[in-house]
């Protein structure tokens, strides 16, 4: 099942040690018009919208008429965005799904609605109690956490395993290669899952949307990884290429850094 992923606006007030666009935030977004366009044009392929960033999604000027119009034309909506007052109950009754991230450097607080996990970034420097107190959290209501390591830093991030022995002693599982993003976020109730940025990069544990194509105020993409990717990629992978299905998608691989999968 292929994602339509989004990246409505560059503009954020948060600055994240690990974000890739860091530096190049700013007032920059996608007309709403071209939005709708291209959701129109791709929904024969894509039954769900997931829209991230980049910047902070719920500070894009028509964030509202983009998540009415989405779902008037059968789209799910997966939301990934920080712990903002602007996920308020409308935010919450057009998405299928809400995921507010934290990382190292942003204390964890409750959101102010109810959501349905959590995301969190390990950096160089481990905030492992941060951590916990988000477990803690959604364990106690019943919601997932997905973590991962900060892949703009990976010569000093630990481990999956040395992450692991800092944790709570929960159930503890690790995404593999080929769980969608759909089925790993739908319906888990309190689920605790690591994304390995260390394998994913050295190829063993690809993405699973990279064939989903991504949209942004700096153009379209294949995947949410390469969008920041700088010189040619050894080796370049076709199977990283959009191909006949995407065609309005000007996109070769010249831009990637190195083959994902």
């Amino acid at each position: 099942m292929k994602i339509f992923q989004l990246h409505p606006t560059l503009l954020c007030y948060q600055d994240c040690a690990w974000c890739p666009y860091r530096g190049i935030h700013g007032d920059i977004e996608i007309p709403i018009a071209e939005i709708q366009k291209q959701l129109l044009c791709y929904r024969a392929s894509c039954s769900i919208l997931k829209i991230s960033g980049g910047g902070s999604p719920t500070l894009y000027s028509d964030f509202d008429e983009l998540l009415s119009f989405a779902r008037q034309i059968g789209y799910k909506i997966y939301l990934q965005t920080e712990n903002s007052p602007l996920v308020d109950s409308f935010v919450r009754e057009h998405c299928h799904d809400i995921r507010v991230s934290f990382g190292d450097g942003i204390p964890f607080s409750p959101p102010m609605i109810p959501v349905d996990g959590f995301g969190y970034v390990i950096s160089r420097s481990p905030e492992y109690e941060n951590l916990n107190n988000l477990i803690n959290y959604a364990l106690e209501h019943r919601q997932y956490v997905r973590v991962t390591q900060d892949d703009t830093d990976l010569a000093n991030i630990p481990t999956i395993a040395e992450i692991k022995d800092e944790l709570l002693d929960v159930d503890l599982n690790t995404i593999h290669a080929g769980i969608a993003e759909v089925d790993r976020l739908s319906g888990l109730g309190f689920n605790l899952r690591f994304w390995d940025a260390l394998d994913y990069h050295q190829g063993k544990n690809p993405c699973p949307c990279h064939d989903s194509p991504l949209f942004t105020p700096l153009g379209w993409f294949p995947c949410c990884k390469t969008h920041v990717a700088k010189g040619l990629a050894a080796g370049y992978n076709q199977t990283m290429a959009l191909g006949a299905e995407y065609p309005q998608v000007p996109y070769d691989g010249s831009e990637c850094s190195r083959c994902y999968y």
